[in-house]
């Protein structure tokens, strides 16, 4: 990776599941020629993706979103999510967030797997995550995935976590992956990829 620049927003500070009062983040990290670090006070103007209700269970799971070309996977949180102050530790959520992805390609019928022996990887550029609420040990969430611009070489996301118990938002984000051949080069989007995308923007 030749460089990438990270900013940190802070937003308006709320009560956490344990009690205490802190200011969620906004992440921004795309790549560049350098690292930067910035605080603002933005808020995030974005609408975020609503899913559909949790309704029980345990264990991963998934579903088709009400939403035009939306695909939602449920998981649950565990203890090796959590850190010391014992909430979902930030860089977890990108791990719930990648997840998605992959099984949200899998809905369309493109594994992952599939799309690496036919020559095509997929590296995010650029992510913009907003947390603000925190999940706690024994949660479940669901994670949403639905596409909002599609161009001849990358693809943005839209991707929302929410709190099945009460439809609390978690965090929301707007992921962008750009494709590049088996040769680390940046490629045009297999072409049923492309067609799949267009067809489910809003």
């Amino acid at each position: 990776m030749r460089g990438f620049r990270v900013r940190v927003r802070m937003l308006e500070p709320r009560p956490t599941p344990v009690g205490l009062s802190a200011n969620p983040l906004r992440i921004l990290i795309e790549s560049s020629g350098g690292a930067r670090v910035r605080n603002g006070n933005r808020r995030n103007r974005q609408r975020p993706v609503r899913p559909l209700r949790c309704t029980g269970g345990s264990g991963t799971r998934h579903m088709v979103s009400s939403l035009t070309g939306g695909r939602t996977m449920r998981t649950k949180v565990y203890y090796a999510d959590t850190d010391a102050g014992g909430v979902v530790y930030y860089a977890n959520y990108l791990r719930w967030l990648e997840m998605a992805r992959c099984d949200w390609l899998e809905g369309l019928g493109m594994p992952v797997a599939e799309l690496a022996r036919q020559g095509h990887q997929f590296a995010v550029s650029r992510v913009e995550i907003d947390y603000r609420v925190s999940a706690v040990l024994g949660d479940e969430v669901e994670i949403t995935t639905v596409p909002r611009r599609v161009r001849h070489v990358r693809f943005t996301l839209e991707q929302s976590v929410l709190r099945c118990a009460d439809g609390a938002l978690l965090a929301s984000a707007q992921v962008t992956l750009a494709c590049l051949s088996r040769e680390g080069k940046i490629s045009a989007l297999p072409e049923r990829l492309a067609e799949e995308l267009v067809s489910r923007l809003p």
